[in-house]
C-alpha cells in the first residue's frame, strides 16, 4: 500500500513542524487503468526453533505466526477516477516458558527452614492464589513453570481513491483502519490480561493547477486512536474474582508484594488500567511556484487535538510484606488503596497553528540555499470540565485550580 517514503533525520526545512526528531513521509499507492492485484501469506512455527534453557528435552515452546493479506486497484471510471486496496492480517502465537518463585508445600504451613511460625487464618486464604511448585525447591520456595500463551491478533486495511475532476483540478481521499489485540495469561495462570489498541485515519486532499509553475495543495485529516492497556479480559481461577476476599469493600482481590516471592497481582482488573482516547483533526493547504532561479513554497498548518483519558491505580489496593514469614503471620510492612472509587475522565484540549515560507534558490548548478523560516505555536492545554491544577510559582503556597 506504500508507494514511496522517505526519511528526514535531521536539519528538516521549514514547511515540517511540530517535531524535533525523524520524520517519516508516506505516499499511499494509487490504482491505474489496469486491474493490479496479489496475495501473499508469511508463515513460520516453532518446528526448525533452537530449545532455550527453560525447555525440557525434546520439547521447544509452540510458537506459530501467520501473516498474511491481498491488495488490488484498478478503474472505477477509464483516465478519471481510480481506488487501491490493501489488507493485512496477524495472527500470532506465541508460547513462553514462565517461571515464577512461589512458597513450597512446607512453607505454607508455616514450616519455614528458620522454624515453624504460625500461619494467621485471614493470610490462609489468600496462599491459594500462588500455585504450588512444580519445579525445583530450594528452602521456603520452590519454582512454578507453565507455558505462557501470547496471542496476538491484529486487521489491518487502506483504501485509496484518486479522481480527475477537470486537467487542472485532482481529487483523493485515504482511509485506512488498524485493529489489534495482544492477550496473555498472568504469571501465576489465573487470570487473562490484554493490551486493545484500534487506529483510523482518514483524508482527502484536492490540488490545482493555476499554471505550469504554479500550484496549490489543499488537504484535510483526521485520526484517531484507542488503546486500553493493560485491561484484564477474564478470569481463569475462580476465587480472583470473588469480592469477598477483596481487600477494598465490593471489589475483588488486590495486588499482594512478598519478599522473596513473585509478585501476585491480584484479581480482576486489579491493575491500573488507562483507557486513552486521542482525536486529531488537521487543515493544511500549500502553494508552490516556481520563478526562475527560485522554487517557493508557502503554506499554514492547523491541528486540533482533544487527548481523553481516563486511568486508574491500583484500584483494589495493594499489600507489602517484607518476607514470606511476615506475610504468613499477617505482618504487613504497608498498605496503599484509593480513598474513593470515582475515578473521573480528563478530556485535555489543545490547538496548534503553523506558518511557513521557503525558497530553494539555485544560484548556480552546483549551489543551491535551502531558506526558510516557520512560526509554530501551541496554545495552553485545558480541560473541558476545568480539572487541571497548575502551580504559578515554586514559591507559591496553593496551586491555581481550572484550566490556565
Amino acid at each position: 500500500a506504500i508507494q514511496e517514503f522517505s526519511v528526514i533525520t535531521g536539519n528538516a526545512t521549514a514547511d515540517y513542524g511540530k517535531t524535533a526528531g525523524g520524520i517519516i513521509n508516506a505516499v499511499t499507492r494509487t490504482g491505474g487503468n489496469k486491474l493490479h492485484g496479489d496475495v501473499y501469506e508469511f508463515f513460520r512455527n516453532s518446528a526448525l526453533d533452537a530449545r532455550n534453557e527453560f525447555d525440557t528435552p525434546g520439547q521447544i515452546a509452540p510458537l506459530r505466526r501467520n501473516q498474511f493479506g491481498a491488495s488490488a486497484g484498478g478503474p472505477i471510471m477509464r483516465d478519471r477516477t481510480f481506488v487501491f486496496g490493501d489488507y493485512e492480517g496477524l495472527r500470532w502465537f506465541n508460547s513462553t516458558n514462565a517461571s515464577s518463585t512461589v512458597p513450597s508445600a512446607n512453607a505454607r504451613t508455616g514450616n519455614l527452614v528458620a522454624g515453624i511460625v504460625p500461619v494467621d487464618p485471614n493470610v490462609g486464604k489468600y496462599l491459594q492464589f500462588y500455585p504450588l511448585p512444580n519445579s525445583t525447591v530450594s528452602g521456603d520456595t520452590g519454582v512454578f513453570l507453565f507455558a505462557d500463551p501470547f496471542r496476538t491478533t491484529e486487521n489491518y486495511f487502506t483504501v485509496r481513491a484518486d479522481h480527475k475532476l477537470s486537467a487542472k483540478d485532482q481529487l483523493a481521499g485515504t482511509y485506512f483502519w488498524d485493529s489489534g489485540t495482544l492477550t496473555a495469561p498472568d504469571a501465576f495462570n489465573e487470570k487473562v490480561t490484554g493490551n486493545i489498541a484500534k487506529r483510523q485515519m482518514a483524508t482527502i486532499s484536492e490540488s490545482h493547477v493555476f499554471t505550469p509553475n504554479l500550484l496549490n495543495s489543499l488537504r484535510f485529516g483526521y485520526s484517531r486512536v484507542v488503546s486500553d492497556a493493560p485491561t484484564t479480559l477474564n478470569a481463569i481461577f475462580g476465587p480472583i474474582s470473588d469480592p469477598a476476599l477483596g481487600f477494598v469493600p465490593n471489589l475483588p482481590v488486590g495486588l499482594i508484594n512478598v519478599g522473596g516471592l513473585s509478585n501476585f497481582t491480584g484479581g480482576l482488573h486489579a491493575v491500573g488500567e488507562f483507557i486513552f482516547h486521542y482525536n486529531s483533526y488537521q487543515a493544511y493547504d500549500d502553494l508552490y511556484w516556481t520563478h526562475g532561479k527560485h522554487s517557493l513554497k508557502t503554506g499554514f498548518a492547523f491541528e486540533r487535538l482533544q487527548n481523553n483519558q481516563l486511568g486508574t491505580s491500583n484500584p483494589n489496593g495493594q499489600f507489602n510484606f517484607g518476607s514470606l514469614a511476615g506475610f504468613l503471620q499477617n505482618e504487613p510492612t504497608g498498605f496503599n488503596a484509593p480513598l474513593g472509587q470515582t475515578t473521573s475522565p480528563k478530556d485535555l484540549r489543545q490547538s496548534v497553528f503553523g506558518g511557513y515560507v521557503t525558497d530553494d534558490y539555485h544560484i548556480a548548478h552546483n549551489l543551491t540555499l535551502n531558506l526558510g523560516v516557520r512560526y509554530e505555536l501551541a496554545t495552553v492545554p485545558t480541560e473541558t470540565a476545568g480539572r487541571l491544577s497548575n502551580l504559578p510559582t515554586l514559591t507559591a503556597a496553593t496551586p491555581n485550580l481550572g484550566s490556565p
